[in-house]
């Protein structure tokens, strides 16, 4: 649906660049919406959570589609297209990667700099050595039982 609306865009600024242009303001909006914690009821966060990760995703796509679409209106060859897109997905897979791993050490070391707040399930804080976040967040099966089980 996306695609088709974008296909029918016919703006002074072109099919693409209205989304590229505007969207990221939004997604920056729901993205910090879809965190919030406001003090509703427990159906009534449930109705904002569900009503803002819907909104993010519409947002996401309408800023997505648009972007992916733009190496077929610069060129008609394959090869060409397939150079233009290659470095924009290693990068953001590069990106999820260092995020993914580099998620758990950074939860150890805020902890630590807070003063050892105890994690969830726990009943008093436990020290961070240098090696346990790196070798938590490598394995998934120690990972899970070391954020909760400590």
């Amino acid at each position: 649906m996306m695609g088709i609306l974008v296909d029918r865009t016919q703006s002074r600024w072109g099919k693409f660049r209205p989304y590229l242009l505007f969207s990221p303001i939004l997604f920056a909006i729901f993205a910090v919406l879809c965190f919030a914690n406001p003090q509703f009821s427990d159906a009534g966060r449930l109705v904002y959570a569900y009503i803002t990760y819907i909104i993010f995703g519409m947002v996401y796509t309408a800023s997505d589609v648009p972007y992916w679409a733009l190496s077929g209106a610069i060129t008609t060859d394959a090869q060409e297209r397939n150079s233009i897109v290659m470095f924009p997905r290693f990068v953001g897979t590069f990106g999820a990667a260092i995020a993914t791993v580099g998620t758990l050490p950074l939860i150890y070391l805020f902890r630590d700099l807070a003063g050892g707040i105890p994690l969830p399930g726990t009943s008093s804080p436990q020290p961070c050595t240098a090696s346990s976040p790196s070798a938590a967040s490598l394995s998934p099966s120690s990972s899970s039982r070391n954020a909760y089980n400590r």
